[in-house]
């Protein structure tokens, strides 16, 4: 199985910005609400206004398998990695 990491910016130039967003529409994690928030609202903003990186793990069918961003606060950064079931 081929596995591919890229920078949601980069998602964002290769299929535009409405299809990033439909495709993160779709992320659940149901054990972390504010996270599957954060992905489906605010990481393409984020990603933006270069306040936090978003990251995608694809398959060879290009299906989003894992979703992981950093994002800073105050001196700290988060990091948080999610698989998509």
């Amino acid at each position: 199985m081929r596995l591919e990491c890229t920078e949601l910016r980069e998602f964002m130039d290769l299929v535009g910005e409405d299809k990033a967003l439909q495709a993160l529409s779709s992320f659940s994690v149901k054990r972390n609400p504010d996270v599957e928030n954060f992905i489906r609202t605010n990481a393409v903003a984020y990603e933006k206004s270069d306040n936090a990186r978003t990251y995608l793990v694809t398959n060879e069918n290009d299906d989003i398998l894992r979703i992981s961003y950093s994002r800073s606060v105050g001196r700290q950064r988060l990091i948080a990695c999610c698989l998509i079931a």
